[in-house]
């Protein structure tokens, strides 16, 4: 399933906060060390590096652009409008906080991108 680390700091930059139902299944040591609530509502809690600064970890309330954003990133020389959108839908398929929602791997092979990639 990933890292601690991964699930606090990089999915929800890219999903946006896991579902309520899935926080709250956490072990209550790590629901305390990587969220916490404000105002009834669960949040992100934030990091600290050396020196005191701290390090934002901002939910995406937006993640098709989130990932594009993420891949023309980590792909140099690809800007975001080069990023191909069937690419970044069937990700986000596979990336999916609950298992039940995920993308399978008969579906994976099923979905446009794969299918206009081998034909």
């Amino acid at each position: 399933p990933g890292s601690p680390h991964f699930m606090h700091t990089s999915l929800p930059q890219i999903l946006g906060m896991p579902p309520d139902e899935m926080i709250q299944q956490v072990k209550k040591d790590r629901q305390s060390k990587f969220f916490q609530k404000n105002e009834g509502k669960w949040t992100i809690k934030q990091s600290h590096s050396t020196g005191g600064k701290t390090n934002a970890i901002t939910p995406s309330h937006n993640p098709k652009a989130s990932l594009t954003e993420a891949i023309a990133k980590a792909c140099t020389n690809v800007k975001k409008s080069h990023v191909d959108h069937g690419f970044v839908d069937m990700i986000l398929q596979m990336l999916t906080y609950q298992p039940q929602n995920r993308f399978r791997p008969e579906q994976g092979l099923q979905h446009s991108f794969i299918v206009e990639k081998l034909s």
